[in-house]
C-alpha cells in the first residue's frame, strides 16, 4: 500500500505515516549503517571465523573439567575479549600428568584450550614455552600455523587481532600456574 487512512478519512502518504525519521542526514546514516554492516558480514563470512570444527571444540573441554585439588594452578584474562581460564596442573617426573580447565571465553578461546589440553599431557614446560613462542610469531604473522599444537582448526582467527587474546590464554595460564608453584 502506498498511504493509508488518517482519522479524518484522509489518505496519508506513506512517508508520513512511518515512524522512521526521513531526510537527507537520515538516508546517508541508514545506508552507511548498512554498508558498514554488509563489511562486517563479508569479513566474517569470507573468513569462515566460526567453523562447525571450531564450534565443536568446545565440547572437548568437558574432558579436562576444573580439578582444583591439584597442586598447581593458574589463571589467564584476555583483555581483548575479557575471557577468562583457569587451569589446574599437576606434574609427574617433569611433565604435565593431570589438566583440567575452566575457561569462561568465546568459542576461539575455548577451540584453542581444547585443543592446548589434547596436546598438553605428556609435555614438559620447555615444549610448552617453545610452543608458545611458535604462537606468538604466528599471530604476529611471523610464522605458519603451529603444528604442535595443531592450530589449522582455529587457523582464521589469526585474522582478527581481537580474538588473539583468547587464543593464547592457555599458554599463559599454564605460565602463571609453574610461577605460583610451592616450594
Amino acid at each position: 500500500r502506498a498511504s493509508r487512512m488518517g482519522r479524518d478519512g484522509a489518505h496519508i502518504p506513506r512517508h508520513q505515516c512511518s515512524d522512521q525519521p526521513t531526510g537527507p542526514v537520515y538516508r546517508r546514516a541508514s545506508r552507511q549503517f548498512a554498508d558498514c554492516r554488509r563489511r562486517r558480514m563479508t569479513a566474517v563470512s569470507s573468513g569462515q571465523l566460526y567453523t562447525p570444527e571450531m564450534l565443536s571444540l568446545a565440547t572437548h573441554l568437558a574432558d579436562t573439567p576444573p580439578q582444583p585439588d591439584l597442586p598447581l594452578g593458574g589463571t589467564a584474562r584476555s583483555t581483548t575479549c575479557g575471557g577468562v581460564l583457569t587451569l589446574d596442573l599437576r606434574m609427574t617426573d617433569g611433565r604435565v600428568s593431570d589438566l583440567g580447565m575452566l575457561v569462561q571465553a568465546c568459542a576461539v578461546g575455548q577451540a584453542s584450550a581444547a585443543l592446548f589440553a589434547k596436546w598438553a599431557s605428556g609435555k614438559s614446560p620447555a615444549q610448552i614455552t617453545a610452543s608458545q613462542e611458535d604462537v606468538a610469531q604466528w599471530l604476529a604473522g611471523n610464522g605458519p600455523v603451529p603444528a604442535s599444537p595443531d592450530l589449522s582448526p582455529i587457523a582464521a582467527a589469526q585474522a582478527f587481532s581481537g580474538r588473539h587474546g583468547a587464543i593464547v590464554l592457555p599458554w599463559r595460564a599454564f605460565a602463571d600456574a609453574l610461577c605460583n608453584t610451592e616450594t
